[in-house]
C-alpha cells in the first residue's frame, strides 16, 4: 500500500472517492430497482442474490434487504432471498426512496462504561438468587472497574 503524502494528495484522493462514491451509489440503486422490475416480471428471486453478492463488503447489506422487503415481493430465509406469491413490486416508490435512504445507518453512540458495568453486576446478582449461582468475586472486581464520577471545582 502506497500512502498519500501531503494536504494536496490526500484532498484530491478524498474528493475522487467522494465523486467515484456518488456514482457507484447511483449505479447500485439503478441495479436494485432493475432488479425490483425484473423480480415483478419473471418472479426471478436469484438475481435479489446476485446483487446482494454484488455489494461491496462495506455495502450497507441488511439495509438493501429491508428495501427488498418493503418495496417488493421479498422476504428472507436466513441470508436467501425468497419470493412472496401474489406480492406487489412498488418500483415507483422504490426509485424515490434509495435504499440507504430507506433505512438510514443508526448514528454511533458511545458506550456509557459504567452504566454497561452497573448492568452486568445487576444481572449477575439476579442470576445469583434466581440460580443459586455464585458470581461474588465477579461481582466485585466489576465493582472496582466502575469509574470514578467525575469531579467538579
Amino acid at each position: 500500500m502506497k500512502l498519500l503524502v501531503g494536504t494536496k494528495a490526500i484532498e484530491d484522493a478524498l474528493m475522487s472517492i467522494h465523486r467515484r462514491g456518488q456514482t457507484l451509489q447511483a449505479d447500485i440503486h439503478v441495479a436494485a430497482c432493475s432488479v425490483l422490475q425484473h423480480l415483478g416480471q419473471h418472479s426471478d428471486i436469484r438475481i435479489v442474490a446476485k446483487l446482494l453478492n454484488a455489494m461491496p463488503e462495506m455495502g450497507r447489506k441488511n439495509a438493501m434487504r429491508d428495501w427488498f422487503v418493503e418495496y417488493g415481493p421479498v422476504m428472507f430465509d436466513g441470508d436467501q432471498p425468497v419470493f412472496m406469491q401474489g406480492g406487489k413490486v412498488r418500483l415507483g416508490d422504490a426509485m424515490a426512496n434509495p435504499f440507504w435512504k430507506f433505512s438510514p445507518e443508526k448514528p454511533y453512540e458511545a458506550i456509557d462504561v459504567a452504566a454497561l458495568i452497573a448492568s452486568t453486576i445487576k444481572k449477575l446478582q439476579k442470576d445469583e438468587k434466581e440460580a443459586k449461582a455464585n458470581h461474588g468475586s465477579l461481582i466485585a472486581g466489576l465493582e472496582k472497574l466502575i469509574p470514578a464520577a467525575p469531579t467538579t471545582h
